[in-house]
């Protein structure tokens, strides 16, 4: 497994951080636009951390925002 597909076990996220949606299966075509964002915030509950991202490229909701699980989202490098 590749390190950039290997789940972070220890990935605590901030705002301000930019990230990327992982994928369940990678996008061809004219829908395989990268889908990354910036964290806005963090919330921790439920024995999880959800994180709300305001989404830089995403086709259709760029500048809004969405909540997903810190697992279904990876961390870009600076």
């Amino acid at each position: 497994m590749a390190d950039e597909e290997k789940p972070l076990r220890d990935a605590s996220f901030k705002p301000g951080d930019a990230v990327e949606l992982r994928e369940s299966a990678p996008s061809k075509g004219e829908w395989a636009r990268p889908t990354r964002g910036l964290v806005v915030r963090v919330k921790n509950e439920d024995g999880g951390e959800f994180v709300t991202v305001q989404w830089l490229v995403r086709f259709g909701m760029e500048g809004k925002t969405s909540v997903h699980r810190a697992r279904d989202l990876r961390k870009l490098s600076a």
